[in-house]
């Protein structure tokens, strides 16, 4: 039984951490290629959920000041901490 439930942390884990990488890389793509590219349309579709929860937040930020879209950077922080919430809990069963 704890074989199964560590493979299912390990599972979650890949895929958060799958996720905080292809959230830098789409924040890279932004920057260098065209708007209207295939590629950055397919980020687009996948992280936008994602980054769109923290959206609201960033923008408090901006309009005090801050120049930069940090919803990516703030959704990176909402994946780290449900990553330590997630190894909280399965350590309980360790």
């Amino acid at each position: 039984m704890p074989t199964t439930l560590f493979q299912f942390q390990r599972g979650i884990a890949i895929f958060l951490q799958a996720v905080s990488v292809a959230i830098v890389v789409y924040t890279l793509l932004r920057w260098i290629v065209k708007p209207g590219s295939p590629i950055l349309q397919m980020f687009g579709r996948l992280l936008e959920p994602i980054i769109g929860l923290v959206r609201p937040i960033a923008k408090r930020l901006m309009a005090n000041g801050f120049m930069f879209d940090l919803s990516p950077l703030l959704a990176l922080l909402l994946i780290q901490v449900i990553q330590w919430i997630i190894n909280v809990i399965f350590s309980w069963f360790w």
